[in-house]
């Protein structure tokens, strides 16, 4: 499933298995700040930036918090999203999110 990040910053993308995951990785990384939108036809998934709702949207969405879900999950997978995050065009923002994207699988797939 390919999904747009919905920032302030350049356009980007990311692919994922499935929407639970792809929320997960967005949020962990952009810490809530990010939203995401399903944009490959296959549904009109999407989540809102959580940062001022919390975990509270996912209890919602799932009936689980962040936290538990986030113990549940495949963190492979995880690592996976967020390597498949790239920007529509090159970048223009200060904001490097494919960079800061990167440091954040790292050090997930460090802790494996």
């Amino acid at each position: 499933m390919k999904f747009e990040i919905i920032n302030p910053s350049d356009k980007a993308f990311c692919e994922a298995n499935d929407y639970k995951t792809a929320c997960v990785a967005i949020t962990i990384f952009s810490k809530g700040k990010y939203g995401l939108r399903q944009c490959d036809g296959n549904g009109d998934f999407e989540m809102p930036p959580i940062f001022f709702s919390g975990e509270g949207w996912f209890i919602i969405q799932f009936s689980k918090s962040l936290t538990k879900i986030c113990d549940e999950i495949d963190r492979k997978e995880v690592v996976k999203v967020l390597r498949s995050i790239q920007l529509e065009r090159e970048r223009t923002s200060l904001n490097d999110i494919v960079g800061i994207a990167k440091v954040v699988a790292n050090e997930i797939e460090e802790s494996l």
